[in-house]
């Protein structure tokens, strides 16, 4: 992480299913989120799931990481497309 980011002390647990995480990552300067992308070294978590029974058997905790590039048409996370919405 360099001098520009600045790390905010913010809850990755949802208050409710239904809360859009946003601005989150604010605080990070654009060529911070470039360099990211670039290199690969940092990524953003939106949030997690626990409890999810969805894709196999068992209870597993699932991480929604942001920065999605595909822009699916019916997305249910449209939230996590953004990098700035996750924390790095």
């Amino acid at each position: 992480m360099t001098d520009t980011m600045h790390q905010q002390d913010t809850s990755l647990l949802a208050q409710s299913p239904f809360e859009l995480r946003v601005n989150l990552g604010e605080g990070i300067g654009e060529l911070d989120v470039r360099r990211a992308l670039t290199t690969g070294e940092m990524g953003f978590l939106h949030s997690f799931t626990t409890g999810s029974t969805v894709d196999g058997p068992g209870v597993r905790v699932v991480a929604w990481t942001s920065g999605c590039q595909f822009r699916c048409l019916y997305c249910h996370n449209p939230d996590t497309w953004n990098m700035t919405n996750g924390t790095p």
